[in-house]
């Protein structure tokens, strides 16, 4: 699960409540490949069943650049991610339900992220690391949520360099079906088929059409 942080965490000094939090629910710092600790992922008991949780938060430390990890304590970090914020802007409230990790039914509302938000990041990750799955998740949420919603909701978003970067990527990779990130959708969906290319950059065009960026 990524769970976006706000920078309040920061400003309210509530770093260290989040890390014993974790910490009495039976979560510790993940280990990498090389069994270095990654105090950025934390992971649970495995007796209680693995769950997994990235942390993320906007870029605040001096020299962070992004998907780098940035130290809240010295045992507690999250990921740098350029926009994150807007999560914060643009989310749906969802109650999810089940069995708690140390036992119990339970009913807990939560806040996701919403898909104009989603859309944005998954732009900006695309760039950043260019993996199939980001270019398909792009794709797939302009599919499920529609292009009026999407659209809708990134018009409210404030003026900022992310998002014009986000869209900088739309325009450059998504445009045209043999772009790069039509391209990346369908090898993600094993589909090398020129309609799914097609789709994916139709459906990114009058995304931006209505945004008034083409």
């Amino acid at each position: 699960m990524d769970l976006g942080l706000s920078l309040a965490l920061l400003k309210e000094h509530r770093y260290q409540a989040l890390e014993d939090r974790l910490a009495a629910a039976g979560f510790k710092p993940d280990t990498n490949d090389k069994g270095n600790p990654s105090p950025q992922r934390w992971i649970c008991d495995p007796s209680k069943g693995i769950v997994v949780v990235d942390l993320l938060m906007p870029l605040f430390a001096d020299g962070a650049s992004a998907g780098k990890p940035q130290f809240l304590t010295p045992r507690l970090a999250a990921f740098a991610i350029p926009g994150i914020e807007l999560a914060h802007l643009d989310y749906e409230h969802l109650r999810l339900s089940g069995y708690a990790l140390r036992g119990g039914w339970a009913e807990q509302d939560v806040s996701v992220c919403g898909p104009g938000a989603l859309v944005i990041l998954k732009a900006l990750a695309f760039d950043n690391r260019g993996q199939n799955k980001d270019a398909h998740d792009l794709i797939y949420v302009l599919e499920a949520a529609g292009l009026d919603e999407v659209a809708g909701r990134i018009k409210t978003f404030p003026a900022s360099v992310h998002l014009d970067k986000a869209l900088d990527v739309l325009r450059s990779k998504f445009l045209r079906a043999d772009g790069v990130g039509p391209v990346r959708v369908a090898q993600f969906r094993g589909d090398a088929g020129e309609a799914v290319r097609a789709d994916a950059a139709g459906r990114v065009r009058e995304l931006l059409r209505k945004l008034g960026r083409v």
